[in-house]
Parts: structure tokens; C-alpha cells; sequence
């Protein structure tokens, strides 16, 4: 579908629009990467600098990963084997992560694009002298892009649910700990924030990025009907007036992307979730 939205015939203003919209999915992949990489560089480098980032033995300190075993590890090849097996682990899982979060973002943002177009189309549809056509080639584009937001809903709920979840957890826990570092209140190394540090924040924006996305979606879709109301409906011809009632009633709920049918993935949603899990960690 992305595919062939960059290959219809478009205005370049509708086309500036589309690349808009995905220069911020890109700049949200390429920091999430970075912050990815840092935490990588981290978590491989400072160990072997004597700068320890967790508390371990010395049977698991030579690992980037604190894990027991039931064999003797101490001896050759199974360090070797066991470190690179957990370093390969590690990149993958870290690339999995950012990957699904970012794909998400570039299909909803895409949608978002999609949208603003749309509006445009319902803006200049009044001076157009191909009305029933532009409004039935609005009508079926509007229809397409409601249909990808449900599926995209239905693959996406339950693990949105999961990440709000365990973004509150996880900002508890990592604010708390990144507290006891700095005011040194316990005997953990200050080292430790190198890799605490990247990977709060990169769960920060992953989940602020699925919020934006979901923010702008309902933003566009009301905008659709905000459009159709406003294209002077009330000079056109009855037919054409009449015509513009499906459209209109179509766009009067907008669209969302909800975490496990129960919240709207919005900026409020986001806002309440850290605030809430904020004022959980202090208060305890």
C-alpha cells in the first residue's frame, strides 16, 4: 500500500507532505539506533576497562550477560563460544526491539500523510469541475486508509498494552536506580549509568513514538471531517451536497490505535502513564 501511494501521480505539495511525515519516522529510527549503539558500546567496552555495570561473580563477570551455568566455564572454548553467542543475542534482540516499534511508527505515520491529503482534496473539491469523481476517489482512499488502521490495530493492541505496561515498570525501576547512582546512597558504580542512561531513554522514546503516531492519526482523521464540513457544502448542488453526507458521517469518529481495546495510544494516554508510574515510585 506505501508502495503504491509513492507511485500515484500526486501534487508536489502532497508529496512534501508524505515526505514530511516519514523524515520524522526516520529521525526517531536513527536515534533509537543510537542510542542502541551506545548501550551496545557499553555494555562490550567498560567491563573490560574494570568500569563494572551490574553487580556479578567472577564465574559470570567475563560475560556480557550475568547467567549460571551447569558446566565448567572457566576453561577454553566455551568463554569464547558463550560470549560470542550472547553478543550475537544481544544485537539481535536490541534490532528487534527498535525494529517493530519503528515500523509501526512508519505505517502510521504514512497514514497520517495520507490523511492531510485527503483534506486537501476535500479542501479544492468546491472549484473542481470533476466533483463526483475527485469525491469518489476521496471516498475510496478514505475508506483504504480506515481499513489499514484496523488492521494495524489488531496486530498491534495486545503488544501496546505490554509496552505501556512495561514502560511504567521500567521508569520506575530506572529512575530509582539512576537516583541511588548519583546520590550514591548504595555501593553501585557510577559506571552503571552508561548503559542504564541510553536504554531509559530509548523506552522513553520508543513508547513516546507510538504515542506521537497515534496522536497525529486522530489529529488527521478529524481533520478529514473538519474538511468536508468546511468545503461550503452549502453552495453546492443538492446531489453534491448530499453526496458529501458519506464522507462526513464516515470521518465523524476518528481513527485510533488503542493498547488492548482499553487506551488510545494519544500524548494524554502517555503523559498519564509516566506521570501516574512517577508518582507511584515517590510515593513508595
Amino acid at each position: 500500500m506505501m508502495e503504491d501511494d509513492w507511485k500515484k501521480p500526486k501534487m508536489n505539495a502532497e508529496r512534501e507532505v508524505m515526505i514530511q511525515h516519514a523524515r520524522i519516522a526516520r529521525a526517531f529510527v536513527s536515534l533509537s539506533y543510537a542510542l542502541v549503539s551506545w548501550a551496545a558500546i557499553a555494555l562490550i567496552f567498560l567491563p573490560k576497562l574494570g568500569m563494572p555495570l551490574r553487580h556479578s561473580t567472577k564465574e559470570t563477570e567475563m560475560f556480557l550477560l550475568p547467567t549460571y551455568y551447569i558446566i565448567d566455564i572457566s576453561r577454553s572454548p566455551y568463554v569464547e563460544i558463550i560470549y560470542v553467542l550472547q553478543l550475537i543475542t544481544a544485537l539481535m534482540v536490541a534490532c528487534c526491539y527498535v525494529g517493530v516499534d519503528s515500523f509501526f511508527g512508519l505505517l502510521v505515520l504514512h497514514i497520517s500523510a495520507q490523511l492531510e491529503n485527503l483534506q486537501t482534496r476535500l479542501a479544492n473539491i468546491k472549484t473542481s469541475t470533476h466533483f463526483d469523481r475527485v469525491l469518489k476517489d476521496t471516498v475510496m482512499d478514505h475508506t483504504r486508509l480506515i481499513r489499514a488502521v484496523d488492521v494495524i490495530e489488531n496486530t498491534y493492541m495486545l503488544l501496546l498494552l505490554i509496552l505501556l505496561t512495561n514502560f511504567g515498570i521500567f521508569s520506575c525501576l530506572s529512575i530509582f536506580e539512576i537516583v541511588t547512582v548519583i546520590n550514591g546512597k548504595d555501593n553501585y558504580s557510577k559506571s552503571i549509568l552508561y548503559l542504564q542512561l541510553p536504554s531509559y531513554i530509548n523506552t522513553f522514546l520508543q513508547t513516546c513514538l507510538y504515542c506521537i503516531a497515534g496522536q497525529l492519526l486522530v489529529t488527521q482523521s478529524e481533520g478529514v471531517y473538519e474538511a468536508a464540513y468546511d468545503c461550503e457544502w452549502l453552495n453546492l448542488k443538492p446531489k453534491d451536497a448530499k453526496n458529501l453526507i458519506l464522507i462526513m458521517a464516515r470521518s465523524k469518529k476518528p481513527l485510533y490505535v488503542t493498547a488492548g481495546k482499553l487506551f488510545p495510544m494519544t500524548m494524554l494516554t502517555f503523559c498519564n502513564v509516566w506521570c501516574n508510574y512517577s508518582c507511584f515510585r515517590i510515593f513508595f
